[in-house]
């Protein structure tokens, strides 16, 4: 056979399978004839020739395992005696030499087990093994009594170990065998003994381990040292406010506030040496806790100066105050038309807008009395309206006069001589058609128209002499001009008037269109039907004279 066979073919089966005149037919012969040329097998065109592996399983066999060197399956030829398998197997030194356990399978599969006493050197108590044959031997701890003793906590290597149920270890030599105690340890540990016989009663003993040493630990016990920490209230002490370095520090009796203020980094620019308050917590056992506040003067060195012998306690907090109006140069921006724009420093927190805009030099003759602009940095404000008018007949009003903060931006405009309408609602687009809608109700696209200023006219004026007047559906009023400085001046109407704002230079004028009106006029109109519209005249006509007719006779 072309490549011969392998190592598991089974050598005594052949087959082939021929097709002759149309139908199929098996032959079979011995393998092993044909291999050693006894017997020549001729081929046809289309033969299938198959040779079978052994699928036989290994049965002639023992098989050992626990406590033996070598287990596993051995033959059962050269091992048909129990005395024989232990001996090349090699049971180990903690192998149970009192009995062994065997497993025997049976034809039907079903497993039979067999207790058998140790062979002994002289070679009774051996035993004829079969086939299959399972052997178990025992190991000594399977049988014997043990449980763990530990040590935890505070030693440097705790540990957990199996012992006999009858051996003891000191707490010296449980200790030792842990590494040793650490420093932080505290003198009295516990032993946690748990009831052999009943596993949920457990026990707590209190141990001194510098005095107990001789005292012994049990199978089960737990031995748990504790740290000194634990047992120690130490309190804390924190400090914050105008210091470098806020945080907390562990107490200490002999830490005073110098020490403290010390490690804090010291004081920062502008703490208040003459209001350090310490708020102290006062515990009791029997009444309710009370805060009390301690005001301190401190001296350059950060000791105190007004309280004899003051010293700290557990839980104290620190706080070091700022002086009052104190500034490390607030500044402000003011830029356009003063005489010298730039920044400037704010002397106190009553600041105004005028208290800057003297320091500046004043207004220059191009400056817009109505326009200027305060651009706001704290909190994110953003830009504030203000009236530069107002501002500087009203320089005492806050009401007018806005006071600065640090950031501030200030921009003087200059005079713009031009007033700006847009076209929205004005007739500035009436050769735009009708019909196109955003156009119609306002379109956010809308187009502006700039005219040069003509003096202090309402927006009505303007509108009609610059803009064509309003559009049919106009909401006359949304009409509104806006100043330079983002003040805006609404239409105001009292019964069937209305007063239009006044303009000044550089405003805006806007209005909106009557969005009801314009959606209504868009709506499609049902046609008249005139000859029910004559009729219905007629009758009404009609119906008219005779009652009057009526009235005569009567």
């Amino acid at each position: 056979m072309r490549g011969g066979v392998t190592s598991d073919v089974y050598p005594d089966f052949l087959q082939i399978n021929r097709y002759i005149n149309g139908e199929q037919k098996l032959f079979e012969c011995d393998l092993k004839e044909v291999l050693s040329g006894k017997r020549t097998v001729k081929l046809n065109d289309g033969d299938v020739v198959t040779v079978k592996k052994i699928s036989k399983p290994l049965e002639e066999y023992v098989n050992i395992d626990g406590s033996v060197y070598y287990p596993g399956q051995f033959d059962l030829k050269e091992n048909n005696k129990l005395s024989v398998l232990l001996n090349n197997a090699k049971p180990t030194w903690q192998a149970k030499t009192s009995f062994i356990v065997l497993e025997r399978t049976r034809p039907d599969q079903t497993v039979k087990v067999i207790t058998l006493p140790f062979p002994k050197a002289d070679g009774s108590n051996d035993f004829a093994l079969q086939q299959l044959d399972k052997i178990h031997i025992l190991n000594k701890s399977t049988y014997s009594d043990v449980d763990t003793i530990s040590v935890n906590g505070q030693v440097r290597k705790p540990f957990s170990r199996e012992f006999a149920i009858d051996d003891t270890l000191t707490i010296n030599k449980a200790i030792e065998m842990a590494g040793g105690l650490k420093p932080s340890v505290y003198p009295v540990a516990y032993i946690f003994r748990k009831d052999l016989r009943n596993p949920d009663k457990m026990k707590y003993i209190p141990v001194n381990v510098n005095k107990d040493g001789k005292m012994h630990l049990k199978p089960g016990d737990a031995l748990n040292v504790y740290d000194n920490s634990i047992y120690t209230n130490v309190g804390e002490l924190r400090i914050l406010g105008a210091i470098k370095k806020a945080g907390n520090f562990t107490y200490d009796p002999s830490m005073t506030i110098h020490d403290l203020i010390m490690n804090a980094g010291g004081f920062t620019v502008g703490a208040a040496y003459d209001n350090v308050t310490v708020f102290r917590t006062v515990f009791s056992p029997t009444e309710p806790t009370k805060l009390q506040s301690i005001t301190l003067k401190i001296d350059s060195s950060y000791h105190v100066v007004n309280v004899n012998n003051f010293s700290l306690q557990p839980y104290d907090k620190v706080v070091v105050r700022m002086t009052p109006e104190f500034t490390l140069g607030r500044t402000v921006e003011i830029s356009g038309m003063v005489k010298y724009p730039g920044v400037y420093v704010l002397e106190n927190k009553q600041t105004t807008l005028t208290d800057v805009i003297k320091k500046a030099g004043g207004l220059l003759k191009e400056a817009d009395p109505y326009g200027g602009a305060l651009f706001r940095t704290y909190n994110n404000r953003g830009n504030i309206s203000i009236s530069l008018k107002d501002i500087m007949k009203n320089p005492g009003n806050y009401a007018y006069n806005p006071i600065l903060f640090d950031g501030d931006i200030v921009n003087i405009n200059r005079m713009e001589n031009t007033v700006t309408i847009a076209e929205t609602g004005t007739r500035m687009d009436q050769y735009i058609s009708v019909s196109d809608n955003s156009m119609a109700l306002g379109s956010k696209n809308a187009t502006y128209k700039n005219v040069v200023y003509q003096g202090k006219h309402n927006a009505r004026w303007y509108i009609r002499n610059f803009s064509g007047g309003f559009r049919k559906n106009a909401d006359k009023n949304s009409v509104t001009v806006t100043s330079l400085s983002n003040q805006m001046t609404g239409t105001k109407r009292f019964l069937w008037i209305r007063h239009y704002p006044v303009v000044y230079p550089g405003s805006t004028i806007a209005l909106k269109m009557n969005t009801e009106r314009v959606k209504k006029e868009m709506e499609p109109k049902e046609k008249t039907d005139l000859q029910t519209t004559i009729g219905k005249t007629l009758t009404t006509l009609t119906s008219t004279l005779s009652v009057i007719l009526l009235l005569r006779e009567l």
